[in-house]
């Protein structure tokens, strides 16, 4: 499989301004501006050196990564290592008329058009971090060990309040938080806007807040999740209802 030139779709993406025309004054006021879908053209030269059935099932393998209604990865990768990618829709292409039968010369030559509704390219891995309290060393005798020191240890001071991550990115994202017990309580959020999450867990439960431009959304390591709006709206667990303080779109999607 060749990338021949002419490739389209891997710059600028194109940017759609919203104005109001004023009735009387000259011009018109800019509201908010959005990211349009981008589109990619890939140019490719499909070959093979072998028997013509060889190139027959090449064409046919290729193929079958273009399904009706499914996405997939568009991966990039720079001189420099940085691998990027971007999930991309197959729209049309491979119904070129050939001057030559393929499967006898063994090479075919398609414009493949995909669609990006998130146009965004994206790290191939995640930017993340983990903030958590220091484990406490407990007093002779005590923590699990049987004995009669007091039930409880002493750590180092450590303030995850104060946890940064920085975004490489070129946009403004969105990030998946993920909160292990065992504890009794957690916020996340930047700043001054904060989702508490007031949900005891654990010893190896664990807590998923995607909050994507989709709409934040909880999960539960056994399987329950929920979608919230705004404050106050209630958050269930099983039977239990907990409820989320407020609404926060954190970005880091780059």
């Amino acid at each position: 499989l060749v990338l021949m030139r002419g490739v389209r779709g891997f710059g600028n993406i194109s940017i759609e301004n919203h104005r109001d025309d004023h009735e009387s004054l000259a011009g018109s006021r800019w509201r908010d501006a959005r990211a349009l879908n981008r589109e990619i053209f890939l140019p490719i030269h499909l070959f093979s050196d072998g028997e013509s059935q060889d190139w027959v099932e090449h064409n046919r393998a290729f193929w079958k990564t273009m399904r009706k209604g499914k996405t997939g990865w568009l991966h990039l990768i720079h001189p420099d290592g940085q691998h990027r990618r971007i999930r991309a829709r197959y729209e049309k292409g491979g119904e070129e008329a050939f001057e030559l039968d393929p499967a006898f010369y063994g090479w075919g030559t398609y414009g493949i058009y995909l669609t990006a509704e998130q146009p965004y390219w994206e790290s191939a891995e995640p930017i993340g971090d983990t903030w958590s309290s220091p484990e406490p060393v407990y007093f002779f005798g005590g923590g699990a060990s049987p004995g009669n020191a007091p039930p409880f240890g002493v750590s180092d001071e450590k303030d995850v309040s104060t946890a940064t991550i920085t975004n490489p990115g070129d946009v403004e994202a969105w990030p998946k938080w993920i909160y292990r017990g065992p504890a009794t309580s957690a916020s996340v959020g930047v700043g001054d806007e904060i989702v508490d999450i007031p949900i005891a867990l654990a010893d190896g439960e664990r807590t998923e807040l995607d909050e994507t431009i989709k709409g934040p959304l909880a999960e539960g390591q056994d399987g329950w999740r929920v979608r919230w709006r705004g404050v106050g709206d209630d958050l269930q667990r099983g039977r239990s209802k907990r409820r989320i303080g407020s609404r926060r779109r954190d970005r880091y999607r780059q």
